[in-house]
């Protein structure tokens, strides 16, 4: 009986964890141009070294599986904000663009006008466009950190739910102990016993 009340122990240690999505918020703390700054996070399950190797150089409309990669957004000085939308693959008119790529190192992204890479080892964001013009000729950079905070903190919390290891570990111990009052023999042996 003992071996079946131990079970639960170790079927909850081994469940597998469920991983919380965390927002990685770039934070500047230098730039190549005075008065720069480039917002801009990710949201991920897990870290930079979860993110999957993709790209679009060009390709054609259709889906894409960014994997553990679940929201981005990088909002650059004329004002646009690109996110995971962006990162379609349909072409912008005849062009061959947009273009981009996503992997554990780095993000890059360019249209007809304006391009950003995000290098994710020397957190830093370096910037181009031909509607921004100190940053036509040579690409403008900021650098800076990548802090991370859950994405749930924010969130208001609804009450509190057991986990799933929780209530399977209760209910054995339910299921043991009701076998163990059942059980004429266990009875028996208890009553001989005394």
């Amino acid at each position: 009986m003992r071996r079946w009340l131990m079970l639960p122990v170790f079927l909850c240690g081994a469940a597998p964890a469920f991983a919380v999505p965390i927002t990685y918020q770039f934070v500047q703390s230098g730039t190549s141009l005075p008065g720069l700054t480039i917002p801009a996070s990710l949201t991920i399950d897990g870290t930079f070294a979860d993110l999957p190797t993709i790209s679009c150089t060009p390709c054609s409309p259709r889906g894409f599986e960014f994997g553990p990669l679940s929201a981005l957004s990088v909002n650059i000085p004329t004002n646009i904000t690109y996110t995971l939308a962006d990162f379609t693959g349909v072409p912008l008119g005849p062009s061959l663009v947009p273009q981009w790529w996503i992997s554990p190192t780095e993000i890059r992204y360019f249209d007809d006008f304006e391009g950003f890479a995000i290098d994710l080892v020397t957190p830093s964001i370096s910037y181009s466009s031909d509607s921004y013009a100190p940053c036509f000729l040579a690409p403008c950079i900021v650098t800076g950190t990548f802090e991370a905070e859950r994405a749930i903190e924010d969130a208001p919390s609804p009450a509190a739910v057991p986990e799933p290891g929780t209530i399977f570990l209760v209910l054995t111990g339910l299921v043991a102990v009701l076998a163990r009052h059942r059980n004429p023999r266990g009875r028996a042996t208890s009553a001989g016993r005394e």
